[in-house]
């Protein structure tokens, strides 16, 4: 205790940056399995101390100094711009599933790197890139959230590039999106400058106050400023239309590359839309944008409706696309930028309905408190079963000799039980089965529509949600079921995971449930005193909807206690296995049996089942899959690249070509600055 108080906000970074060197040190031992071991262990061990002090901070433990007790670290740039970190309430909120998710993917990764692998970049650069997210979520002002960025982004950078399975270019299209969004947000800190006339110091929380100021003096240059500030957050958190870069990029690497960018590291887009979105309402509710983007519509300003029923069609459409995929890593790519819209959406709704025309403030209390808190516990749903799925399938992945094609695999559930479990179980969550975490998370942010009024965002919701049925089937069918497409013979070799890949399994199949078990004492634990008091003001005089210890109260019509609903499903699971154990009618079937009933096998049947599993459905709305942003972006490349080429045949290697080039630019030069 004497030492902690001392600690900064630096404190869990160095320790992560500590392990990171280890992990290369360990990388120079000769004996494979040795050298795994130790890097995991180390690099395991620093993540799980940076989860301790994270859990420790936010529930206030006493063997723990406070928030306020961890010093900031500051250094100044001017007399006005310092770049500041500080830890507060919403940085340890997203660290503790940054450092969870760590923990659990490097300790797994083991099981999910095949021997011909190098695993040492992985566990030196993972845990540099969970030090740059800690950075950027305790970063206080512009300036030093965009150093802690692009650091971040850079680091990621490094891991996809060695980590590039498919070769189709993910991680440039990773690097270009990074540069579009550096770009515009170094854009957007001049303009904001400019809109203050050089007094603003760009503290996030300074500018939520100030920012309607600016508007009122400066409303294009303002608004410009903020949406550019914008751009890189919504790319890190796959809104549309910045989100074409997640599939391929998630679908390219290793699959405990893919599940920490997809479980950990894309919160860091739903943490920076969180802070923007608090700028952005203060830029449309001021000055000349009040009657424009700020005019109530649906109870929000017009602009938020537009970005929330964007983020709603966005869910849809990548559902449709997610179970359309023929590999797994896509699928899974897929299927997360679809849950990260539903954070957003809920983020919009939430914040939006603060500063809309209201009839009834208890409502909107109520909206705001489901929309925010929704958007933040289901961040946390997404990242123990987005993880478990991508887990899951990196077992397969290194038992299989690197394959997540689905007409490449099929039937491991016979031979890896509880992996399968793991898998089976993140997708009933992602479909928001009773009991799941997906569920008490997804269920929030319905409510948070459904009271807001939100009709056809709800059904567009709902839709989505639907249709994630259709692809968590595919993943559960095409790897786990189905027929062997690599012979029985290898299937038998086929064995589970080890020992401690197990423990490791069940835990999070223990977190899967125990998310949508207890729902509220989770939301206590991870929203603090904060969540108690909003409910509170939300529920005076009878108000729609209470959380409160594991208790859903709806209307009055339904008092249900989630913790009583955990002890009846299992209950019912264990009579279940008693029945199927004891019937008299049951009876064991060899290998052949099992996968083809009986019947002799027929190529087809794995043609249709697995190559084309939704043949009819997809060329029904194969149409509609030609409709892509991308290639909107494709067109701007190609004019892009013709006028390259255009420039390009200027090279004449006549001087006098050159200087009335020169002259043109001068000129043009000119008028821009007149202008």
């Amino acid at each position: 205790m004497g030492m902690l108080t001392h600690w900064s906000v630096l404190t869990v970074p160095e320790v992560l940056v500590l392990s990171s060197i280890l992990a290369a040190l360990f990388g120079l031992i000769n004996n494979e399995k040795v050298k795994r071991i130790l890097q995991m262990i180390s690099t395991t061990a620093a993540a799980a101390f940076a989860l301790y002090v994270n859990i420790g901070l936010v529930a206030g433990w006493k063997s723990l100094p406070k928030m306020a007790d961890l010093k900031p670290f500051t250094v100044k740039l001017t007399e006005n711009i310092t770049l500041n970190w500080q830890y507060y309430w919403i940085t340890g909120t997203f660290a503790i599933l940054v450092m969870g998710v760590l923990m659990f993917v490097l300790a797994y990764a083991l099981e999910t790197f095949k021997d011909d692998e190098n695993t040492t970049p992985f566990y030196v650069l993972t845990p540099l890139l969970a030090a740059a997210i800690y950075m950027t979520l305790a970063s206080v002002n512009l300036i030093a959230l965009f150093f802690s960025w692009e650091l971040m982004s850079f680091v990621a950078l490094l891991m996809l590039l060695y980590y590039d399975r498919t070769k189709e270019g993910g991680p440039w299209l990773y690097a270009f999106w990074s540069g579009i969004g550096a770009m515009s947000m170094l854009a957007g800190i001049f303009l904001m400058y400019l809109a203050s006339d050089g007094k603003t110091t760009f503290g996030m929380f300074e500018l939520m106050q100030t920012v309607p100021i600016y508007t009122i003096k400066h409303p294009y240059l303002t608004l410009a400023a903020v949406l550019l500030i914008g751009v890189p957050f919504m790319i890190k958190a796959s809104v549309p239309p910045f989100h074409t870069w997640a599939p391929r990029t998630y679908g390219s690497t290793h699959p405990s590359v893919a599940a920490f960018f997809s479980a950990a590291y894309s919160k860091v887009g739903i943490f920076a839309m969180l802070m923007w979105l608090y700028i952005f309402v203060g830029t449309v509710m001021s000055g000349k944008w009040v009657t424009t983007l700020g005019a109530n519509f649906r109870s929000i300003p017009t602009a938020f409706f537009i970005l929330a029923a964007l983020l709603a069609f966005g869910s849809v459409f990548t559902s449709l696309l997610a179970f359309a995929q023929k590999d797994a890593m896509y699928l899974l790519a897929y299927s997360s930028m679809g849950q990260l819209m539903y954070m957003v959406m809920a983020l919009v709704i939430g914040i939006g309905i603060t500063v809309g025309y209201q009839k009834d403030m208890n409502i909107a209390m109520t909206v705001y408190t489901l929309g925010f808190f929704g958007a933040i516990y289901h961040a946390y749903a997404h990242g123990v079963f987005e993880m478990a799925a991508y887990m899951a399938l990196g077992a397969v992945y290194k038992r299989s000799g690197g394959e997540t094609e689905f007409n490449k695999l099929g039937a491991y559930a016979h031979r890896m039980p509880v992996t399968f479990f793991m898998g089976f179980l993140a997708m009933l969550s992602t479909v928001s089965i009773p009991m799941m975490w997906g569920f008490a998370s997804k269920y929030l942010i319905y409510q948070a529509a459904l009271y807001g009024r939100f009709f056809v965002l709800s059904a567009m919701a709902l839709i989505a949600g639907t249709a994630s049925f259709l692809y968590a089937f595919r993943y559960i069918h095409g790897i786990w079921w189905g027929q062997p497409t690599k012979g029985y013979d290898f299937m038998h070799s086929v064995r589970e995971v080890s020992a401690w890949g197990i423990i490791i399994a069940l835990v999070v199949i223990g977190l899967t449930v125990l998310g949508g078990a207890m729902p509220g004492q989770v939301l206590n634990f991870i929203t603090g005193n904060s969540l108690n008091q909003m409910v509170m003001q939300s529920a005076m005089a009878g108000g729609p909807l209470l959380i409160d210890k594991a208790i859903y109260m709806v209307n009055g019509f339904s008092i249900v206690h989630f913790g009583y609903l955990a002890i009846l499903f299992t209950v019912g699971i264990l009579v279940a296995l008693l029945v199927y154990t004891l019937a008299g009618g049951s009876r064991k079937v060899n290998l052949d049996d099992f996968y083809n009933s009986s019947e002799p096998y027929r190529p087809e049947w794995q043609v249709q089942l697995i190559g084309a599993f939704y043949g009819p459905i997809e060329r029904v709305i194969e149409p509609y899959f030609k409709i892509s942003i991308e290639r909107v972006y494709n067109w701007f490349g190609d004019i892009f690249g013709w006028f390259a080429s255009y420039i390009e045949s200027w090279n004449t290697g006549d001087t006098r070509d050159y200087a009335w080039a020169l002259a043109g630019l001068v000129i043009l030069l000119m008028v821009l600055w007149v202008f």
